[in-house]
């Protein structure tokens, strides 16, 4: 509350004061009153938009509001900021994979990381964008098989092998792949849930059901059901 007072009072003295709206926004956050927060952020960068934390700050709120068409223009004018780092890539390429706009751009910014980063993170960009592109399931299938030899504790590549091979009606070895991922001691919220898309049958059902009593038997009820609904609406 003082701060929030003094940074007020500093506002009514210069009402341009970009840090102020800033700082706002940070204090905010922290409190969980994200509109409030999303409202100083905007104001911060408006007043000056070459600070490029007054605009990653404005864009982590609006993706923690769930916005991500708001968010990837400002992301791609963060890219191009001089100080802009390697993660602010990988996510706007992340984030473009699922939108036709900005598919192209993010596509361009993979190939430019794996000039100089080649990292499992960019590598499964790589492949995303590659998939989309069109390119065979031969191709695509002996990518990841030596992203899984160079990277063997990257769990997203064998994943990646198991939609790979759904995808393409090979659903035997699919699910060979997906009980090598979800037998482990592990829980894997995005292998369940690619599994629940593509195998839908009453034995395949008991499994994912199965699979969430395994680790949240002993929780919450109420958090439980939680995310026993949210697995049944993701697999509708």
């Amino acid at each position: 509350n003082a701060s929030v007072y003094i940074l007020v009072s500093i506002l009514r003295v210069d009402s341009a004061c970009s840090a102020c709206y800033y700082e706002l926004s940070r204090i905010y956050r922290e409190s969980g009153a994200i509109p409030q927060a999303v409202n100083f952020a905007a104001r911060s960068y408006a007043l000056d938009t070459a600070n490029y934390w007054y605009l990653k700050n404005y864009i982590d709120l609006v993706l923690s509001v769930g916005d991500t068409l708001a968010a990837l223009p400002l992301l791609r004018r963060l890219i191009h900021m001089p100080n802009a780092g390697v993660d602010d890539f990988v996510m706007f390429a992340s984030l473009s994979v699922d939108y036709k706009d900005y598919r192209s751009e993010g596509q361009n910014v993979v190939c430019n990381l794996l000039r100089a980063y080649e990292a499992p993170e960019v590598l499964h960009l790589s492949f995303l964008y590659r998939k989309l592109s069109g390119e065979s399931f031969k191709s695509l299938s002996s990518f990841l098989d030596s992203c899984v030899i160079v990277y063997p504790d990257y769990p997203v590549f064998v994943l990646d092998r198991a939609v790979l091979f759904a995808e393409n009606k090979k659903f035997r070895q699919s699910r060979h792949i997906f009980m090598n991922i979800l037998q482990t001691d592990t829980f894997y919220y995005d292998a369940i849930y690619a599994f629940a898309r593509y195998f839908r049958s009453h034995r395949d059902e008991k499994f994912v059901f199965d699979y969430f009593d395994k680790y949240f038997s002993g929780v919450d009820p109420d958090s439980r059901q939680l995310v026993l609904t949210r697995m049944i609406r993701a697999n509708n």
